[in-house]
């Protein structure tokens, strides 16, 4: 890695966002996405946000998107939830292991106050391990556990949810 930043997603990124995705989606590791998607799929996925509360970061190495960290709703779309964010940071396996997790979270929980953003709650496989270690580096607090509630083919996962609030700007 020589000289790794950070930007905001565009639709231009779609295709290396679609690779990356769908890696997590076949390596059962980190999402309940049993199918692949396609870039289409990603691009309406883009078309549908709002990129000035919601953002999608991207990790860039060399000119190569790495890893991106994407911002959604909490829980669902109700106003009254504005104030909470989840997040989902997903890395090219070859470039795990490298700081870029926390590169991507850090730029999102320096931007969360400006976003509007007071309280950051997500969700994980309890046993992912990266994950796991990786939020709580940042301060996220365990604040549950649903046991057996996603079923990968077969295989059933808990999912830990944790959280951490915001400090304003």
């Amino acid at each position: 890695m020589t000289t790794l930043t950070v930007r905001h997603a565009t639709v231009a990124d779609a295709q290396r966002i679609c690779e990356i995705y769908n890696h997590a989606i076949e390596s059962r590791a980190s999402t309940c996405d049993l199918e692949s998607r396609g870039v289409h799929d990603i691009e309406g996925w883009f078309s549908g946000r709002d990129f000035g509360s919601r953002p999608i970061y991207v990790a860039v190495d060399d000119g190569t998107v790495t890893g991106y960290l994407s911002v959604s709703d909490f829980w669902n779309d109700r106003p009254g939830y504005r104030v909470t964010a989840d997040c989902g940071v997903y890395l090219d396996p070859a470039f795990q292991g490298r700081g870029i997790g926390s590169t991507l979270l850090r730029t999102f929980l320096d931007d969360a106050p400006r976003l509007g953003i007071r309280t950051v709650v997500t969700s994980m496989f309890a046993d992912n391990a990266a994950s796991v270690q990786l939020f709580a580096r940042f301060g996220f607090d365990r604040v549950g556990m649903c046991t057996g509630v996603a079923d990968l083919e077969g295989v059933r996962k808990d999912l830990a949810i944790v959280q951490r609030r915001i400090t304003p700007a």
